[in-house]
């Protein structure tokens, strides 16, 4: 696998390689960013190209591409090198300082960035997070990746896990986030192109939640209400070992929009808390007289995937297909591809990061490491880029994101130079 360095945003015809982005572009992993020669103000973020198989190296704040509008983006000093990456959303990362709860929104390609409200305005987080710019943030996205006056960006904030919403391009620049609703313990985001909707999902509700944020004056919610067949959901198992297994499980809850589709699915990850570095369940093991669970890593096991039907409510079961599709979750909005209109990617599968972001400070020696690609056809797992290997399970930090690579509004190829390392 080869890496390719990219340098400054330059046409060159001689010594020249093309990023196209156009609608055709599959997604790429992002990988934990470096530092040219241990000098951390020479940032570069790494990617993992899926449709190419291999890694491609952008350098941090290239020169910005020219705006057809002065008042888009706010003339300030951008995001520095020690802001953390907290989302990743129709191809802009959310980038936040810990130390002033600054949060900006950044395009890794262009360098093009706008700074958002500050988060000290919304309520319900507490003052201590505040201090420490822990606990502020859950994740982050937003519904283009265009820049005109319908932009929206959606957050879930605080230890709550509460919506807000604002509109990055309002100029001269967005003064505050409006909190949305009264419910909380928001698992889930996505938002559907086609529909102009966000919908959540409120743990432990019966319903989901559609937002509609086209007027930032006046915003609706509706409930779609939430039914199920007992005997697929919340757990479905093709036999009594299956069953056995999830029940040991912490699930996770992800709404996942296929835009060409115009569907909505709703995906439980099962995630086992503790495996032995041989990839067997560790349950009744015991170390010096005491169980490690905070020194042994724990591993995704498995997917039950639900499509949900607007006109009854009801979540229809997937057995073992998910049409052709490719499922992308994380830490991100969940999004879905037909795989064969995209280069490899494989159909039926559900490509997954790790939603455990653990902070530079922990000293667990897990977390971030939970990545790869799990084939709902026949339920077996497959490397992306990482090793599925447990015995060489490690923590990541960052932890992987998925990255949508976009450049601008009628902009689908860029020439740069690079030199291969």
């Amino acid at each position: 696998m080869k890496s390719r360095v990219f340098g400054g945003l330059k046409v060159s015809r001689s010594k020249s390689s093309s990023i196209s982005c156009s609608s055709s572009t599959s997604p790429w992993l992002m990988l934990p960013p470096v530092s040219k020669d241990n000098n951390k103000l020479d940032m570069v973020y790494q990617f993992y190209s899926l449709g190419e198989d291999k890694v491609l190296s952008v350098p941090k704040r290239p020169t910005p591409l020219p705006s057809s509008s002065s008042s888009e983006e706010e003339e300030d000093d951008g995001p520095n090198n020690d802001a953390k990456i907290v989302g990743s959303s129709h191809g802009w990362l959310a980038l936040f300082h810990e130390h002033n709860c600054d949060l900006f929104l950044y395009n890794p390609l262009t360098g093009r960035h706008f700074k958002l409200p500050p988060i000290r305005t919304l309520p319900h987080i507490p003052d201590p997070n505040l201090k420490r710019g822990r606990g502020c943030l859950t994740s982050v996205v937003v519904s283009s990746s265009s820049c005109d006056n319908e932009w929206r960006a959606v957050i879930t904030y605080g230890p709550e896990q509460r919506l807000a919403f604002c509109c990055p391009a309002q100029a001269p620049t967005p003064t505050e986030w409006t909190p949305l609703g009264d419910n909380y313990q928001h698992e889930s985001i996505a938002y559907s192109t086609r529909r102009n909707l966000f919908f959540s999902a409120p743990r432990h509700k019966d319903h989901l939640e559609a937002w509609n944020l086209s007027s930032s004056s006046s915003t609706t919610m509706t409930q779609l209400p939430v039914s199920a067949d007992p005997d697929n959901y919340p757990l479905a198992a093709r036999s009594r070992l299956e069953l056995d297994l999830k029940v040991l499980c912490e699930d996770y809850r992800f709404l996942v929009v296929a835009e060409q589709s115009d569907e909505l699915f709703h995906v439980r990850r099962f995630v086992l808390p503790c495996m032995g570095p041989d990839g067997t369940l560790v349950d009744e093991v015991w170390y010096n007289g005491s169980f490690p669970e905070d020194r042994t890593p724990y591993k995704t096991v498995g997917f039950d995937v639900h499509k949900y039907d607007p006109h009854t409510g009801s979540l229809k079961y997937m057995d073992r297909t998910l049409d052709g599709l490719a499922f992308f979750i994380g830490p991100n909005d969940g999004f879905a591809l037909q795989a064969a209109d995209y280069p490899g990617l494989k159909p039926d599968s559900i490509y997954y990061t790790d939603t455990r972001c653990p902070p530079e400070w922990d000293d667990k020696p897990y977390g971030g490491h939970d990545v790869g690609i799990f084939s709902y056809r026949d339920e077996t797992f497959w490397p992306c880029y990482y090793s599925c290997d447990m015995s060489k399970a490690m923590k990541i930090v960052p932890a992987p994101k998925w990255f949508t690579p976009t450049m601008q509004p009628n902009l689908v190829q860029l020439d740069l130079d690079f030199h291969l390392s």
